[in-house]
């Protein structure tokens, strides 16, 4: 069984994995407003918002995780500890939710209300 993971693992990666990544990067790219910071919560291992900065590299992204930060992150990431977000009040511009709604909390919703982020993707 195990293998047949790896199998499907290697081929999601080899296939659709990158392709999704550039195309959502892309489309995100376009809706940021220029010279923005952006937090990615729940960033993963950055991949989409590293190929954002790829595209937009007036942009400051950073990314947030409720799990520890993965050892092979492609942007700087902080913990998490789902009920707070570490930051002021206007410290980012835009919040990036990227495929985690379905992991995301009320609490972390309230705070990026505190943040008072006018884009929320």
């Amino acid at each position: 069984m195990i293998a047949g993971k790896d199998i499907l693992t290697r081929t999601h990666g080899a296939l659709v994995f990158g392709r999704r990544v550039g195309i959502l990067a892309a489309n995100l790219a376009k809706q940021i407003p220029i010279r923005a910071e952006v937090l990615d919560v729940g960033t993963g291992d950055g991949s989409i918002a590293k190929a954002i900065a790829l595209n937009r590299p007036d942009i400051k992204i950073e990314g947030d995780r409720r799990a520890d930060p993965r050892p092979d992150t492609h942007i700087p990431v902080r913990l998490l500890d789902g009920e707070q977000i570490p930051l002021s009040e206007k410290a980012v511009d835009v919040v990036l939710f990227v495929d985690v709604l379905h992991h995301t909390s009320d609490a972390e919703f309230s705070c990026v209300k505190q943040l008072g982020s006018p884009a929320v993707t």
